[in-house]
């Protein structure tokens, strides 16, 4: 079984910045470099994968949304949500060129 490679605990916070900065601009219908690369991004992945970043890190109510009403309204437990969330991060990271490869194991 191959084992995936997540983002470090670092690299997953500077993710998650960059996507709630750009949640607020995309919210107040603002214009920020990135934008239109971001959405490119978002589109490349699984469409859960899109769906948990869109509601937890993009949406108008993204500050309001718990990982657990995500998890929940979505029928997957919180395992796989977390799993899901960190491979749409990384993913997100490394297409975007915020995160450099320099990532840990995590399983």
């Amino acid at each position: 079984m191959k084992k995936e490679v997540f983002l470090s605990k670092q690299g997953e916070t500077v993710v998650e910045k960059y996507l709630y900065e750009s949640g607020i601009y995309i919210t107040m219908g603002m214009e920020r470099e990135g934008l239109a690369e971001l959405q490119k991004a978002v589109n490349l992945l699984e469409p859960i994968e899109a769906e948990i970043i869109t509601r937890k890190y993009l949406s108008r109510e993204s500050d309001y949304v718990r990982h657990q009403t995500i998890y929940k309204d979505l029928g997957i437990s919180w395992g796989t949500y977390n799993k899901t969330r960190l491979r749409a991060l990384t993913k997100l990271g490394t297409e975007l060129g915020i995160i450099s490869m320099v990532m840990e194991d995590r399983l």
